[in-house]
């Protein structure tokens, strides 16, 4: 899948897309995070070793009708320069989110049009994640 699609579509930039999988009415990118893009997240050096990796589903907008989902894999870091070792850092999921940003932001502009429940009920997500 082309870069440019990912960033203005879904406002992934730093990723790429190493597979697709269609599943019922959802469509699933399977994402990881280009290997010239990884930095330390404390001190941003590129001197790191990537010692394992998790599968995160991110949900996305979606494109029609198909739920975007995002099988993002998290990779984890060890700098050489200044010893952290944590998880890389994705620009579009802040913390321990199921969404991306760009959801929450199509969330927050179909919510001035209606109800928490017609948001909810139109995008599939539960009332809380809405709310």
């Amino acid at each position: 899948m082309r870069v440019s699609f990912l960033y203005h579509a879904l406002g992934v930039r730093e990723q790429e897309c190493s597979g697709i999988r269609y599943e019922d009415k959802r469509i699933i990118l399977q994402l990881q995070t280009r290997e010239e893009k990884l930095r330390c997240p404390c001190c941003k050096s590129k001197d790191i070793i990537c010692s394992g990796s998790h599968i995160r589903t991110i949900r996305s907008v979606p494109i029609g009708s198909k739920e975007i989902l995002l099988e993002l894999k998290f990779q984890r870091i060890c700098c050489k320069t200044c010893g952290c070792i944590r998880q890389e850092n994705v620009h579009f999921v802040t913390g321990k989110q199921r969404y991306s940003s760009k959801f929450k932001k199509l969330v927050v502009e179909l919510s001035r049009i209606g109800t928490i429940k017609d948001v909810a009920n139109h995008l599939h997500v539960s009332w809380d994640t809405v709310k």
